[in-house]
């Protein structure tokens, strides 16, 4: 299985796994047949430059279409199969990973063993860096949620949701009684209610306002579109004010 982690790809390996991987094993790492086939060519030694290996990791830089060769290196210490290629392909692992590793699968003398240039050296340190980031912060306690503050809160913005849509039930009314006859969409009053709104800790009422200033104004059914909408938050604020009498399903929507 392969996930991202932080800009670096890795495959997650059986902890029964030797990392001595064999060609079968490497090639059912290839995202496809192409770059099964890909991998391949390149796992020969007029390909590379600079390959080394030791008992972290195993590198080498890859001749490109481009002036400067890719760089390519494997983690070979970490509990998963940690890689990483410098060409800009959105396949995982890329043809010159795979072709690295079946070098490495295949025991090509060309992989000689040696201190790894400075290139490889700080990558192995980012990774083991964020590892033992990834291990004190799961060794942390977990926050146990206290159920009084957590009501607390949930009281706070229930009140916070409720001022703000009162203000707004008035500021509708308003906008009714003045007609909507020469009300544009795109006049700043909409996206100033819509702050106001997300100051009140409703995000989605602020998005339903802010959809209305998006409506074409020069639209035939402009007015139409309009009242529905504003009828639709008027409906919403009548709702949250009944919020009690409500059966949970519609409480949730």
């Amino acid at each position: 299985m392969k996930r991202r982690a932080g800009g670096t790809d890795q495959l997650s390996v059986p902890a029964d796994m030797p990392f001595h991987l064999s060609t079968e094993q490497v090639l059912a790492m290839a995202p496809d047949a192409a770059s099964a086939k890909h991998g391949q060519k390149l796992a020969v030694a007029h390909s590379w430059k600079d390959v080394g290996q030791n008992e972290q990791a195993a590198w080498g830089e890859c001749k490109g279409s481009g002036n400067q060769p890719y760089q390519v290196q494997v983690d070979l210490a970490s509990s998963s199969l940690g890689y990483r290629c410098s060409c800009p392909s959105r396949k995982q692992p890329c043809k010159h990973v795979l072709g690295l590793l079946l070098l490495l699968a295949g025991q090509s003398p060309h992989l000689t063993h040696k201190a790894p240039p400075q290139w490889v050296a700080e990558w192995l340190a980012q990774r083991q860096a964020r590892a033992h980031k990834q291990a004190q912060k799961a060794e942390q306690p977990r926050t146990v949620v206290d159920p009084e503050s957590q009501q607390k809160r949930l009281a706070k913005r229930y009140a916070s949701v409720n001022d703000g849509l009162l203000e707004l039930d008035i500021w509708l009314a308003d906008l009714v009684r003045q007609g909507l006859g020469n009300l544009s969409a795109q006049s700043t009053l909409w996206e100033e209610r819509a702050a106001r709104m997300v100051d009140a800790k409703a995000p989605g009422i602020a998005r339903l306002l802010r959809q209305i200033a998006q409506q074409n104004i020069q639209s035939e059914h402009y007015q139409r579109d309009m009242l529905e909408r504003l009828g639709r938050l008027q409906l919403l604020i009548e709702g949250f004010q009944r919020m009690d009498e409500l059966p949970i399903e519609q409480q949730a929507d």
